[in-house]
């Protein structure tokens, strides 16, 4: 059961977990909950945008594996370690299922929040990132970072800084 937030809250969301922020904010708003006072969505394309790259959850492994190395992030360590791929691969696998699978319902109305859409310049989903303008019913911004599809990793500083400007200015 959802309860009422305690206090104005903020979502950030990164890949699949913009696509988890933007559904927690509107079950919230369904069931009269509030909403956060903002939501940043970070490399990810527009949950009403059909994908433009193959799904590849119940591909072979080694087209999972290629995905991820696309993605960086990953250690080379990691994915060359057999014994850890083994334990690595199923959870990769439910959030691709889960982010390649995702059906936006029809009919939802934009967010009373805004939005703001953040993402590495060199990743394929910052082309996509203006589509989130459209789910933003209190203002958008787009804000890209040096950095492929995990550019936070390189750039938590400045991603901080970005957020906490827009919650305490």
């Amino acid at each position: 059961m959802l309860a009422a937030p305690a206090g104005p809250f903020a979502l950030f969301g990164h890949s699949l977990g913009a696509l988890v922020g933007f559904e927690v904010a509107h079950r919230l708003r369904a069931r009269g909950l509030g909403g956060p006072v903002h939501l940043w969505v970070s490399a990810s394309s527009p949950p009403h945008a059909p994908s433009r790259r193959p799904a590849v959850h119940a591909r072979p492994d080694g087209e999972v594996v290629a995905r991820m190395r696309e993605w960086g992030g990953t250690p080379r360590t990691v994915l060359e370690d057999r014994e850890m791929m083994e334990l690595v691969l199923p959870v990769v696998r439910a959030d691709l299922a889960a982010a390649e699978t995702y059906a936006m319902p029809a009919g939802r109305a934009p967010l009373a929040c805004p939005v703001t859409a953040l993402g590495g310049d060199g990743d394929r989903t910052v082309d996509d990132l203006e589509g989130w303008r459209c789910h933003a019913g209190a203002g958008f911004s787009l804000r890209t970072f040096p950095g492929g599809h995990m550019y936070v990793s390189g750039e938590a500083a400045a991603v901080c800084r970005e957020i906490a400007a827009h919650l305490c200015g």
